[in-house]
């Protein structure tokens, strides 16, 4: 099979990668699982449960320690759910089942966002976040890849019932329980129904699955003014403080975010106020630089920019500086993103794809990834992961299976995971590693700053 994919970058990525941060540069790789010869992968997770997740509000994402109280910032937040390092629980793993690991994909999204659950099938325990349980008691429909105990699988959209056992859970499909036959189940934001590419720009209720907006939306990122004294905001090493600008305005406003989706023009206030109550703005220049470093495009009017709307244009603005307003046609965001896909339903092959780049930066976005893959003849797909929780590590890499030299390594260094799947063969057994195969894209430039990159597995 070729998948061909189509990788965008912002002048900001072209920077970092010039800088020398390779880990950020745009990258494409393919695992295929053929059930026939390998055994079913495991999955690892370690998350400190219960567990809120990871709470999106205002201008940032945040996670609350043991009494309650809101952390911030990336090593904060791993810490305080208490994620570990990939490679120490692969070889815990390992050990005890007496495996051969070679080769595993990120999970981060597994529990920490809500819509992102997980099953294990021989405890028919169901690993979900505490904003999660409301929704599966309500009946809720997740998208789920399923591997079956046959050694075959599945997308289907499930729903979760309590079986009547203390932490068990019964699987339902189509309002059937199938919990018996599964082995493993992860949910996601679906791609694609029977080749069927689904479009968050123009479907609300698909949009609603992405519990991150800027997964979607490609937000500037400008440093951050006191609006009382006007001077320029840092943090405790003095470094400039930045916000992805308009998040929190577009959160608190459904019907604002969802003409945003569709290419309307969006009008948001230079004035910025987060969850806790801080407030920031914003100087024309450092909007208008943090706009470039994305590769958005200045108009010379209001008028311009309604006929570039009316046009089906996106990526272009204007300044209203007396209200001290940006108007804005906002354009899809390029991400990393994780996906798995199959070409039939109880097929024996699943192809686990991880495309790296930089977050709100470089990658690709969820339709154009929809888009592609039923191009390449794959019937079903979800997404499991963005951003720097996107890693594809297996036994031909550096160190593995330490992420940091990684075939696709997280574009934000990143050292722990709340889970992973692992692909792995058994010791002893006849040799099964030829049923898991990696393939690392080839990568050609074409214009705009839109790459084409293709493999074949």
């Amino acid at each position: 099979m070729m998948i061909s994919l189509r990788l965008f970058s912002t002048p900001a990525l072209e920077a970092q990668v010039k800088a020398g941060k390779d880990h950020r540069r745009l990258r494409f790789a393919v695992l295929k699982l053929d059930l026939r010869e390998a055994p079913l992968p495991r999955f690892l997770v370690r998350i400190n449960l219960p567990t809120t997740g990871i709470v999106r509000r205002g201008l940032d994402a945040y996670v609350l320690d043991g009494t309650g109280r809101p952390l911030k910032g990336a090593q904060e937040m791993r810490e305080a759910e208490g994620l570990v390092r990939p490679c120490d629980l692969i070889g815990i793993a390992a050990r005890q089942s007496n495996l051969i690991p070679v080769a595993w994909t990120g999970s981060g999204n597994t529990v920490q966002n809500m819509g992102c659950v997980a099953f294990m099938g021989d405890e028919h325990a169901l690993l979900y976040n505490i904003g999660e349980g409301q929704n599966i008691i309500a009946g809720k429909s997740y998208p789920s890849v399923i591997f079956y105990k046959n050694s075959r699988v599945a997308i289907h959209d499930l729903s979760f019932a309590p079986s009547g056992l203390p932490g068990r859970w019964n699987v339902l499909l189509n309002s059937r329980p199938i919990n018996d036959a599964v082995y493993l189940l992860i949910t996601g934001q679906r791609l694609l129904r029977d080749g069927v590419p689904l479009d968050q720009y123009n479907d609300a209720a698909v949009a609603a699955t992405y519990p991150d907006k800027r997964h979607l939306l490609l937000n500037p990122y400008p440093k951050m003014t006191n609006p009382t004294t006007n001077a320029p905001v840092v943090d405790h090493k003095g470094n400039p403080v930045r916000k992805d600008f308009g998040v929190g305005q577009l959160s608190a406003d459904d019907g604002k975010y969802y003409a945003a989706l569709t290419g309307a023009v969006t009008r948001l206030s230079f004035d910025l106020v987060d969850v806790d109550g801080a407030r920031y703005t914003v100087t024309k220049k450092d909007l208008t630089d943090a706009l470039h470093e994305k590769g958005y495009v200045p108009c010379s009017s209001l008028d311009e920019l309604r006929r570039l709307e009316k046009d089906k244009k996106r990526g272009y603005y204007w300044i209203d500086e007396p209200r001290k307003e940006l108007l804005i046609i906002f354009k899809p965001s390029p991400y990393p993103h994780h996906f798995l896909a199959i070409q039939e339903q109880e097929s024996p092959l699943l192809y686990d794809g991880v495309i790296g780049g930089w977050s709100n930066n470089g990658g690709t976005n969820p339709l154009d990834l929809a888009k592609d893959l039923a191009l390449a003849g794959l019937q079903e797909a979800i997404l499991l992961d963005n951003a720097g929780d996107c890693v594809l590590c297996h036994h031909g890499d550096a160190g593995f299976p330490s992420p940091a030299k990684a075939t696709i390594p997280s574009c934000e260094s990143r050292e722990e995971w709340a889970g992973v799947i692992m692909y792995h063969e058994s010791k002893g057994g006849s040799p099964s590693r030829r049923g898991i195969t990696v393939r690392q894209a080839t990568i050609k430039e074409e214009l705009n700053a839109c790459f084409v990159c293709d493999v074949e597995i």
